[in-house]
């Protein structure tokens, strides 16, 4: 059949499992219905069909691989912590160990705003970098991250 003619048209339909992909009817471009979670859903299988004006038709498997991402955020058992240390602690003291959970069980990453304290990114226990002196700063706030 010539090019861009009633008889060359072909139209597409799919069935698929689980019915979360559709097709577009005359582009055969596929189509996501709804939200594809991981965590339900690892493979979609479809049959695509496609067929012209002259009753020609043709069937082709489409197999989807769903890829997880990280869409659960960490999780610390409390949203502040409160700790005391006495001045002159030397530099390198462990002073507090924190840690989160994530969803997905994903490796976490630790992280802290301060120039006084540092945060094994691996573990969560936090040290001090330096000595803290009463006399030039009583308290800290500072924030940390999973």
């Amino acid at each position: 059949d010539k090019p861009n003619t009633p008889a060359s048209l072909i139209t597409f339909e799919t069935i698929c499992q689980p019915d979360l992909l559709t097709i577009d009817r005359y582009s055969g471009d596929v189509i996501v219905k709804s939200d594809i979670d991981w965590e339900k859903v690892k493979v979609i299988r479809c049959i695509v069909y496609a067929s012209s004006v002259a009753a020609v038709k043709n069937t082709a498997t489409l197999t989807v691989t769903v890829n997880n991402i990280n869409d659960g955020s960490p999780v610390f058992p409390m949203s502040f912590y409160s700790m005391s240390v006495f001045e002159n602690t030397p530099a390198g003291t462990t002073i507090a160990s924190i840690t989160a959970t994530d969803p997905e069980q994903d490796t976490l990453t630790y992280s802290i705003g301060s120039s006084i304290f540092n945060i094994n990114s691996s573990t969560g226990a936090v040290t001090l970098n330096s000595i803290p002196d009463y006399e030039t700063q009583t308290s800290y706030l500072v924030s940390i991250t999973a």
